[in-house]
């Protein structure tokens, strides 16, 4: 009987004993706010329109990508597109159905005009 005692009070020892680390590691719902408003604040916008070189009709549908990371866009029914990008972006790669892709290199002004010459039919 002082067996059972004594293995039932280890236990119960060690079960609070894990529960209070655990408690205490648990991250401050504050810091993730912090944390995630920093990670925007080192974002930019960037805004653009995306153009048929020949027509110089809007594409739409068409993709935006920043290279090296799996952020992305569509174009809408004008071709402009808003994108979120890591301060650090070099290039957007734009893409759409029957237009040799492009890769354009992210200037300072944040605002792109690009045009997509069609392939050959």
């Amino acid at each position: 009987m002082k067996a059972k005692i004594i293995l039932l009070s280890i236990f119960f020892s060690f079960a609070f004993t894990s529960y209070s680390q655990t408690d205490a590691n648990k991250e401050n719902p504050s810091q993730k706010i912090q944390e995630g408003q920093k990670a925007s604040e080192q974002m930019i916008k960037l805004i653009g329109n995306v153009t048929d070189s020949v027509t110089q009709k809007p594409i739409q549908m068409g993709f935006v990508t920043i290279v090296g990371t799996n952020i992305g866009t569509l174009t809408d029914q004008d071709g402009n597109f808003v994108i979120q990008a890591p301060v650090g972006a070099k290039q957007l790669a734009f893409a759409a159905k029957g237009y040799k892709p492009l890769k354009a290199v992210v200037d300072s002004k944040k605002e792109m005009k690009v045009k997509l010459v069609p392939k050959d039919k």
